[in-house]
């Protein structure tokens, strides 16, 4: 299990939501995580392809200058070849593809893993009244109808994770996301498992299939943890469940070592069955609700006040003690 404990770091952590989908989470006590193929942003996981080479190049360089160093025909070879930075800066990207076409993420036959995805906002960072009134961006996606934002205590939230993994053996993960407009150092801060990664490119020698191995796990969180710079406002902190792929169930039966298998669920969005999971479903904890929501901000909207009484009621009549506030941010739909 690769888990980031985040609590110390971001005390509360905003997932935002249209009214059916607050109801559904209240109703059901669980959050659902959908297929990363599905999510807003159509080349999730690839995004990262493009940072790679830039990331691998340095460790080149430094490998290229020592060997240059010491051997007068390497160093002459390097130099008809354009010099070291232009031969490293090719090598680093066909690594990057080489190594990047070995998850197969975009293949759905031959795959070796799926991916699904919950999202929240933070807003450390931010100005303070985000905190209070939550982001305009986040607010107009919901349009007239207002929206609503369940704010999590994260601490409680690591805790249903512990939970989720001790019923259920699997790689879940809980993190920052890196964005594509952040500096290497700022990524390598977001994304916990970045310098793992750059630690095992530096003592990898690429001459066998099994000397690459030990990069996969670390790319593949870098890959789930890294986002176009179009979205950094989000402040994003994801869970992220990764299950096996079909083809790779099908390997373990072959195999003789079966794995549990989770349960897939469905749900429509224009006329499409969207793949999910349903996280935390069937957990129990000792207090009446058992997703840790603080409080719940609803949207502004010019149903804001018929909202605030509808949700206000089905707390009540749940027994649930979730404190409820209203966004004051002034918008015109």
């Amino acid at each position: 299990m690769t888990y980031t404990r985040l609590s110390e770091v971001h005390p509360e952590l905003f997932h935002y939501t249209s009214a059916d989908g607050l109801f559904s989470i209240l109703q059901t006590q669980y959050l659902r995580a959908t297929d990363w193929r599905h999510l807003n942003d159509f080349d999730e996981l690839m995004h990262f392809s493009e940072e790679l080479p830039h990331l691998i190049m340095p460790e080149l360089v430094q490998r290229a200058t020592e060997n240059a160093s010491k051997n007068s025909e390497t160093k002459q070879w390097l130099t008809d070849h354009g010099g070291i930075d232009a031969y490293c800066s090719k090598q680093a990207n066909y690594l990057a593809e080489k190594i990047y076409k070995s998850l197969r993420l975009n293949d759905a036959n031959e795959g070796l893993f799926e991916f699904y995805v919950t999202s929240f906002c933070t807003p450390d960072g931010a100005f303070a009244e985000v905190r209070n009134h939550g982001l305009l961006s986040q607010w107009r996606y919901y349009g007239q109808k207002g929206g609503y934002a369940l704010v999590f205590d994260t601490t409680e939230l690591e805790h249903l994770m512990k939970l989720e993994h001790s019923h259920w053996s699997c790689r879940l993960s809980c993190g920052e996301v890196g964005y594509s407009s952040d500096s290497p150092e700022a990524l390598a801060k977001r994304i916990e498992s970045l310098p793992a990664f750059l630690e095992a490119f530096k003592n990898c020698q690429f001459d066998s299939q099994e000397a690459c191995e030990p990069l996969l796990e670390s790319l593949l969180d870098c890959c789930i943890h890294y986002k176009h710079w179009a979205f950094a406002e989000e402040k994003e902190v994801r869970v992220v469940a990764v299950l096996n792929s079909q083809r790779m169930l099908q390997e373990h039966e072959v195999a003789g070592t079966p794995v549990v298998e989770r349960k897939r669920h469905h749900f429509d969005r224009d006329e499409c069955q969207v793949p999910c999971l349903h996280l935390f479903e069937g957990l129990e904890v000792n207090r009446a609700c058992l997703l840790p929501i603080r409080r719940i901000i609803v949207g502004p909207g010019p149903s804001q006040k018929q909202n605030e009484t509808k949700l206000t009621g089905f707390l009540q009549n749940a027994g649930y003690d979730i404190e409820v506030t209203c966004s004051r941010i002034p918008i015109r739909f």
